[in-house]
């Protein structure tokens, strides 16, 4: 999929001609031709330009022809971390993606990736039409929080330990690989508490001491090799596309630059215990994660109990602390932090996380 093609670099290279050719060459137009392109919207995010496309076909096209594409573009003023994370998506859709059902993966009909300039570009579905974000930062409904649920449980059981896995799929960390990172990690918090001075002072200053200070096992987890599968890295709801029809299941995951394999419940994780409020995750917390390890098991997982799913999440929280310090150290502003950093202390003290810190728990 686009893997000698040169990636387009801004949204006018999408020709009737170049569309055309890739969507025959992805399978999608088997006779006919695309006539015309009209550029409905542009979308800027911190990384990426989305524009939306709406294509015109020639007589006789097949009704799977794509109406709407969406191409995705890094930013012309990004920087080095814009090209790493193209790269990443990219290899999610061309190697994963076509591998795993949709929905809840995007159909996409292009992926490119030029290592010698850092540019990619995606040619995906465009399905504003029929799907939406969950309106921020209102909490999602109860419904839409199970859809999200068996999408990731869908998602990691196709992947559940995988015999590619760190093989030709992604990268697994051993232990020296976690010490490494984590090193990295405590440095960057060396300067992210003197930067909060005494907004991070006390108890939860001794917490992060704790966790660094510690045998890393929320992080070894990973290098144990089982029970891993791909995950999708930044599942927090915003990145979930809901149908607008009621009745209609089809619940979609997107942005997949921060794809890695890891523990599935990480995902449950960074979803739940990083952005919700005690009230909310005490109501919803086991529920949703006992319908993730029921599906889990529906879906053909065997060996992974739900006392291996519960401990799995609570040190995916412990992991939940160094999300806020690693965002502050790449720039992002405290209003994209902060809101988290609060949740993850909160859930570190309701879940007891300091019993696991070191081998304790089950």
């Amino acid at each position: 999929m686009g893997a000698n093609a040169e990636p387009l670099t801004e949204a006018r290279q999408a020709t009737p001609e170049w569309l055309t050719q890739t969507l025959r060459k992805a399978g999608r137009l088997a006779e006919g031709h695309v006539t015309a392109v009209h550029e409905r919207a542009v979308v800027r995010t911190g990384l990426s330009v989305l524009t939306r496309l709406e294509l015109s076909y020639s007589a006789g096209v097949p009704r799977s022809a794509p109406e709407r594409v969406i191409l995705k573009t890094p930013r012309p003023d990004g920087a080095t971390q814009a090209a790493k994370l193209t790269e990443q998506e990219v290899e999610f859709y061309r190697v994963i993606a076509p591998h795993t059902p949709s929905p809840p993966i995007v159909r996409c009909h292009d992926a490119a990736f030029s290592p010698a300039r850092g540019h990619g570009h995606l040619l995906l579905d465009d399905l504003a039409e029929t799907h939406s974000h969950p309106i921020w930062p209102l909490p999602p409904s109860v419904p839409s929080c199970e859809q999200a649920i068996d999408s990731l449980a869908m998602l990691h059981a196709r992947w559940w330990d995988h015999p590619e896995l760190g093989k030709g799929i992604g990268t697994v960390l051993d232990e020296s690989g976690v010490v490494e990172m984590m090193g990295g990690i405590a440095l960057q918090f060396s300067r992210f508490a003197d930067f909060l001075e005494d907004r991070l002072a006390g108890e939860r200053r001794r917490v992060y001491e704790a966790v660094l200070s510690s045998s890393l096992r929320p992080w070894k987890r990973i290098a144990q090799r089982r029970g891993l599968t791909v995950v999708h890295g930044d599942a927090h709801l915003s990145n979930f596309l809901y149908p607008h029809a009621p009745g209609d299941a089809s619940v979609f995951l997107i942005d997949w630059q921060l794809w890695h394999i890891d523990v599935g419940a990480r995902d449950l994780a960074f979803m739940i215990a990083l952005h919700w409020y005690p009230e909310r995750r005490a109501a919803l917390e086991l529920p949703l994660l006992r319908r993730y390890h029921n599906r889990l098991v529906a879906h053909g997982v065997t060996g992974y109990s739900w006392d291996n799913c519960w401990s799995d999440y609570r040190l995916g929280a412990i992991r939940n602390l160094t999300v806020p310090v690693v965002q502050w150290a790449g720039g992002l502003p405290p209003g994209q932090w902060w809101h988290r950093l609060e949740c993850a202390l909160l859930a570190y003290r309701d879940l007891d996380c300091a019993e696991l810190l070191d081998g304790g728990g089950s």
